[in-house]
């Protein structure tokens, strides 16, 4: 308050049925401050929390006053301001989810469990923002809540310090308890977690412990490890595996095609094709089952997965409508050649007109034409997501990935001696070390200067062209260019706790608000699913009645028979399933939030959300206090003679 910026203190109430409580804050003329005034809140249910602002200038809680105002006696518990500092707040990374139904699934059935004080999902950014009692629930236990919904997790937990990402080579999986517990036994590690495939994350305090002293302790014990890369893992992983599905089921999706469309033209092709392997059976029907099982079973399964763990949870998504469209028709194909071969084995009655009705009657090709365009969406969705998060690469690639150890210089009398200078990965470097920093080089982590003096373009940060000179003492800012001159510094934030990287957190932040009209889209993919099934069901059943009352013109179908009348309504209820897609709802708001606050970031632009950025369409005027700097961007002549 005293430089100028606004303090809240923020606290929880307990109180019963439908009590009123009123929250006073200080009465006028106590301190200075504002005049009384009063916040009154409603708890629906005796067991609830609700959050409120108790005094939004910061003021003492002791002069706070609370009392119940409804008619029951029933005590009120006002839990002290620190009750607040409780939570802890966690990032998960989430892969699977391809709609605005699969995000309200994972936040409601993470709200079930207790503990959870907010969640908040964003589909594009593949993650979920979760606020918990550390007391009450794990953030594994949070991860194993949204595993059972069919989803993969990752937790990315900011709170648990600095990342460090190794591998370690020649190990095996049944090796790992071994090595986590060399690791957890170092000094300042918060976490230690094998993921596989010689892979370990660590999470460390870096006031505690350096990258280089815990790589130093895995080597000591005879391990050979090294930093891992971390474009190995995100979304390339799950672009790569829609690719590797979408071409796989591209491969026996092109000879239906052919089979079924192309071939019956030839008459020598078709002559081939009508070939009957058995009573019922012929050599079409029997490649175009054979190729197409393989697609809807293996390609495939995953939507079958999908849409099992969203019905077993009580909602529905993309995955229900492919599963239910693909499999419809699949299985009408399938049991009317069945059908076909039935009655051509037992002899019966007009098996000869069924057998060929029942050669058009199958549409195999359907189902696995559309797994296959889906498989296609999705693997160019994935990329499009990758794409937008280009801003987040953009500015990751303004660090100098390398740095200069001076590992010999303690003090400053060392740094005057010392010439020996070690290149290190960026991601070595600790709390206190001394690096040197060369002409026009990038300044590699957040520092002080202890020897020498240059100029340092600092436009990255501040947008101001003007070189700032730097001399001993004074302060350096990561991934900021030096200028002419040599220096030394000594480095006192590194990893995350650099400028660059607040700045990197603050656009993922926005990234991964909501928009408030994201929460309409919300309420409709909802109940877009149900709807659509709803619709699929009443459109099949009024073209099937139109069909079988004669009221279709005669060039509407191709064949007479019963079961191509069947097809003809059925392909009607099929096609609305497989074209509404609720993924458009779901991707269009946090998409454009996702591409505007990164199209900023790139200008120098930090929109702190989808909120503000939905509430600028609304500003007319802005007030810039840096008066003289502002430019066009271009040379103009003011004065010609």
């Amino acid at each position: 308050e005293i430089v100028g910026f606004e303090a809240f203190v923020k606290n929880k109430v307990k109180g019963s049925d439908t009590s009123i409580i009123e929250i006073s804050n200080i009465p006028e003329g106590s301190l200075e401050g504002p005049k009384k005034s009063t916040t009154v809140i409603q708890l629906m249910n005796k067991d609830s929390f609700d959050e409120i602002d108790i005094d939004p200038y910061g003021h003492p809680e002791e002069y706070v006053n609370a009392s119940l105002l409804s008619e029951s006696k029933d005590d009120l518990e006002l839990g002290p301001v620190s009750a607040m500092r409780d939570l802890e707040t966690i990032e998960i990374g989430i892969k699977g989810m391809s709609c605005a139904a699969c995000v309200a699934n994972v936040e409601n059935h993470v709200k079930k469990i207790d503990g959870i004080a907010e969640i908040k999902v964003a589909l594009v950014a593949a993650k979920a923002m979760v606020k918990f009692e550390p007391d009450v629930t794990t953030p594994s236990k949070i991860a194993d809540a949204i595993n059972s919904l069919g989803y993969k997790t990752t937790i990315l937990d900011s709170n648990a310090g600095s990342l460090l990402e190794l591998y370690i080579s020649n190990v095996s999986d049944m090796d790992s308890d071994v090595i986590l517990n060399i690791i957890n036994h170092i000094h300042g590690i918060n976490q230690a977690k094998y993921i596989g495939n010689s892979r370990l994350d660590i999470f460390f305090d870096p006031h505690e412990v350096g990258p280089r002293d815990i790589l130093a302790t895995i080597r000591d014990d005879g391990y050979h490890v090294a930093l891992a890369s971390s474009t190995e893992r995100g979304q390339d992983e799950q672009i790569d595996d829609y690719k590797r599905s979408f071409y796989g089921s591209l491969l026996f999706t092109v000879p239906v095609v052919v089979i079924s469309m192309i071939l019956p033209m030839i008459p020598a092709m078709e002559t081939f094709l009508r070939y009957t392997l058995v009573p019922g059976l012929e050599l079409e029907a029997f490649l175009l089952w054979s190729l197409t099982t393989v697609v809807q079973f293996w390609f495939g399964w995953r939507f079958y997965v999908n849409a099992a763990n969203a019905v077993r949870h009580g909602a529905a998504n993309m995955d229900v409508l492919v599963s239910l469209g693909t499999t419809s028709a699949y299985l009408y194909s399938l049991i009317s050649l069945v059908l076909g071969m039935w009655k051509t084995y037992k002899g019966d009655e007009g098996a000869d007109e069924m057998e060929e009705a029942n050669r058009d009657a199958h549409f195999f090709e359907t189902s696995a034409t559309l797994i296959t365009f889906i498989l296609l969406g999705k693997y160019l969705e994935s990329s499009a997501r990758a794409k937008t998060a280009g801003a987040i690469n953009a500015l990751m690639d303004l660090q100098a990935p390398t740095a200069l150890l001076c590992p010999d210089a303690k003090g400053e009398e060392d740094v005057n001696n010392s010439n020996n200078v070690e290149e290190i990965d960026l991601r070595l470097v600790a709390l206190g070390d001394t690096l040197k920093v060369l002409p026009g080089a990038r300044i590699p982590v957040d520092g002080v200067v202890v020897r020498g003096k240059s100029q340092v373009d600092e436009s990255m940060l501040t947008g101001e062209s003007m070189p700032v000179a730097k001399m001993e003492g004074s302060r350096l800012i990561g991934s900021t260019v030096n200028g002419h001159g040599v220096m030394f510094m000594r480095a006192t934030h590194v990893g995350s706790e650099t400028a660059l990287a607040q700045i990197v957190k603050l656009v993922e932040d926005a990234q991964t608000s909501k928009a408030p009209i994201q929460a309409t889209a919300d309420v409709i993919a909802k109940w877009f699913v149900p709807a659509v099934v709803l619709i699929a069901i009443l459109t099949w059943t009024v073209w099937f009645s139109v069909v079988f009352a004669g009221k279709t013109p005669p060039h509407y179908l191709l064949h007479s028979g019963v079961a191509d009348e069947f097809v003809f309504a059925f392909k009607f209820g099929v096609a609305v399933l497989v074209i509404s897609c609720p993924c458009a709802l779901g991707l269009a708001t946090p998409t454009a939030v996702m591409v505007a606050t990164g199209v900023g970031a790139k200008l120098g632009i930090l929109i702190k959300g989808g909120e503000a950025l939905e509430m600028g369409q609304n500003v007319t005027q802005v007030i810039f206090d840096k008066t003289g700097t502002l430019t066009v961007g271009k040379p103009s002549i003011t004065e010609f003679r």
